[in-house]
C-alpha cells in the first residue's frame, strides 16, 4: 500500500510536469484538479487528501496529460477512459468551464452556477 506522503508526493510530483508542459502557475493546477486554487501549496505544506481526492486528482492527470509529455516514473497511471475530469467530481458541485484560479475574484471567472435559471444548458460532464 502507498503511504500518504508519497501519494502526495506523486500529486505534486504531476501537478509540477503538468504545470511546466502548460505553462501554468501551481495555483492555476490547483485550480484545475481540485477547484481550489491554494490545495497544492496546503500539500506542499504538509497538507493531506481523502482517498477519494487523491484518486480523482490521478484521473484528472491521466485524462488530460499533455501529448509528448513523459508520465513520470514510478507513479502509477490509471486508464485515461476519465478523460477530461476536473474539479466537477471534489465535492459533487458543476465547477468552472474556463477558469485559470487567478481571476476567482472577477464577475468574470467562468463558473458554471447551476441553481441560476439560464436559457444556456450545462455542459455535460463526464464522470
Amino acid at each position: 500500500m502507498l503511504s500518504d506522503m508519497m501519494a502526495i508526493n506523486d500529486i505534486l510530483a504531476l501537478a509540477d510536469r503538468y504545470g511546466t508542459a502548460n505553462d501554468l502557475t501551481r495555483r492555476q493546477v490547483s485550480w484545475r484538479v481540485f477547484n481550489d486554487t491554494n490545495k497544492l501549496d496546503a500539500l506542499f505544506d504538509g497538507g493531506d487528501l481523502t482517498t477519494r481526492r487523491y484518486s480523482a486528482a490521478l484521473d484528472f492527470f491521466s485524462g488530460n496529460w499533455p501529448d509528448g509529455v513523459e508520465w513520470p516514473e514510478g507513479i502509477a497511471r490509471p486508464a485515461p477512459d476519465h478523460a477530461e475530469a476536473g474539479p466537477d467530481i471534489i465535492g459533487g458541485k458543476v465547477a468552472a468551464v474556463a477558469h485559470d484560479g487567478e481571476t476567482a475574484a472577477s464577475g468574470s471567472s467562468g463558473h458554471v452556477n447551476s441553481s441560476a435559471a439560464s436559457s444556456h444548458d450545462a455542459p455535460e460532464l463526464v464522470r
